[in-house]
This record gives structure tokens, C-alpha cells and sequence, in this order.
């Protein structure tokens, strides 16, 4: 007789009907061990993931600039002649827009910072909208954006003109010992009563601390070795004014409401042209 067929009870006797109820109670867990040799063994060899390959990419030595280009929404913008207007619909013809741009860094696409530029000051002025401004040398192999202040750090803005060289030294950039420099300078003349007649004057001139507002471009450009890479960004002036009604608020303090809100809608008017 086969030895699991039978099992000795506590009088010695042979109890094949207890053993029988074992059989049967573990006949279950029997098959599902079974069953997990056989697919076990079935089983084809796991495959390994695909090993990522090593990035290709090689960094190289390269300038960056930028060039911007004054635009009107997809129009393009010309100083005294380009009709933009406010948040009512007042038209506006633009005499002036000069701006500072501070604080760069270049980001690649993984959001690291490639490179700082915290000495590079750019007073860009539309007046010489074929300018390009230099910022300073990168080594890597592509730029995913630009960001950048509009306006000064509080250090910065405290320089008077005359003692540094470069765009600090621009006297009608330049507000009083206590303000520093502004941020922005917006002049025009403006239609209030739909006449065609452009009789209000509009100045805006912003500036403060409260004021420095953080801006981007992206830009996705692959550098080559020597190359000097000038950004273009579009500034888009036809935004400049939204928010902001004109026939009131034509010529606001340096740190009023309106004037914040003119530094932001530069800010949201700035990007990159991929």
C-alpha cells in the first residue's frame, strides 16, 4: 500500500479515512503548486529593458544675444505711425518705448541653468529696433528659453548715471536719487473722443522696486561651436495698454496701479520666436 495512503491514529490503528479527508482538503493547494511549477517552466526568459543611450548632445562654446522686434499683435510696429489702443478702444500712436532688461539666465530643456548673466543690462529702445544686444558666452548645446527681469534690482537701480559705463548712463532713464532709474518709459499721444485728432498726451514712466517683473522667452535654438546666437523675441506693444483706460490714466506716478500693470503686459507680451 502505497506510504500516504495510510496514517497511524493515537491508538496505533490504521485511519485511511482521516488520511483520505487530507488528501482531499490539501488536493487544492496540490493543483495550484502544480499549476505554478508549470507555468514557471513555460515560461519564456524575461527580457531586459532597453538601456537608454548616451545623449549625443556636445556641449560647445558660443555667444548669446538678442534681437528684438516690435510687433502689434502678428502686425509689424513702427514708432508715430502703428495705432494701439487701451482697454476702451482708445487709439494710441507710440512716440517712445524704452525698456531695461536685467537678471538673465539660460535654461536648457530640463530646466537647469546653463548660464548666468547677472552683469548684463540691456536698455532696449524701439527707436533702434534693428539692434542687437549682446549678453555674454555659454557652453552647451541647445537653449530652451531665456528669463529675465524687466527693470532693475535694488542695487542696480540705485547707480546713479555718469558712474558706470553702458545703459545706466542713459540720463532720461533716469528718475531722481530716491525712485532710480524707470523701468520703462511708454510716450504718445492719444485719440479720447474718437475724433481722429491724437490730442492727449500719454506718459507712462515705471519704476520702483514693487515693479520688477520676472519675464521668458522661449527661444529652442542648437548651438555650434563659435557661434554667436542672437535670440529674436517679439514684443508684442499692442498689449501694452490693456487694463488701463488712457482718457484717466494717461500719465501715471512711477509705482501707480496703471503703471504695474503696463510692466506686466510688457512682460506678457515678450516671447520668443521659435
Amino acid at each position: 500500500m502505497d506510504d500516504y495512503s495510510i496514517v497511524l491514529n493515537k491508538t496505533g490503528r490504521t485511519d485511511q479515512t482521516h488520511q483520505k479527508n487530507m488528501i482531499i482538503k490539501n488536493l487544492p493547494l496540490a493543483m495550484a503548486t502544480l499549476a505554478l511549477f508549470a507555468a514557471t517552466g513555460c515560461k519564456k526568459d524575461s527580457v531586459d529593458p532597453p538601456v537608454d543611450s548616451p545623449s549625443t548632445e556636445v556641449a560647445v562654446n558660443a555667444t548669446v544675444g538678442m534681437h528684438f522686434n516690435f510687433v502689434n499683435g502678428t502686425a509689424p510696429f513702427t514708432l508715430n505711425s502703428t495705432v494701439v489702443q487701451d482697454s476702451l478702444g482708445h487709439n494710441v500712436k507710440l512716440e517712445q518705448v524704452k525698456f531695461f532688461i536685467s537678471g538673465l539666465h539660460a535654461y536648457n530643456d530640463e530646466g537647469e541653468v546653463l548660464a548666468h548673466y547677472e552683469d548684463a543690462i540691456l536698455l532696449v529702445d524701439a527707436m533702434h529696433a534693428d539692434s542687437t544686444y549682446a549678453i555674454g558666452a555659454i557652453h552647451a548645446s541647445h537653449i530652451h528659453e531665456f528669463e529675465f527681469d524687466l527693470g532693475l534690482d535694488p542695487v542696480t537701480n540705485s547707480v546713479m548715471p555718469g558712474m558706470v559705463p553702458g545703459p545706466l548712463s542713459d540720463t532720461t532713464m533716469w528718475f531722481n536719487s530716491t525712485m532710480g532709474h524707470k523701468f520703462l518709459v511708454a510716450t504718445g499721444m492719444a485719440d479720447i473722443d474718437g475724433d481722429g485728432t491724437y490730442e492727449q498726451p500719454v506718459q507712462f514712466a515705471c519704476g520702483m522696486a514693487m515693479l520688477l517683473t520676472p519675464a521668458h522667452a522661449h527661444v529652442h535654438h542648437d548651438l555650434t561651436e563659435g557661434e554667436f546666437f542672437a535670440a529674436e523675441l517679439n514684443v508684442d506693444l499692442g498689449l501694452l495698454f490693456k487694463g488701463i483706460d488712457l482718457a484717466t490714466q494717461n500719465m501715471p506716478m512711477m509705482a501707480a496701479a496703471p503703471s504695474m500693470r503696463a510692466m506686466e503686459n510688457l512682460s506678457t507680451g515678450i516671447d520668443g520666436v521659435e
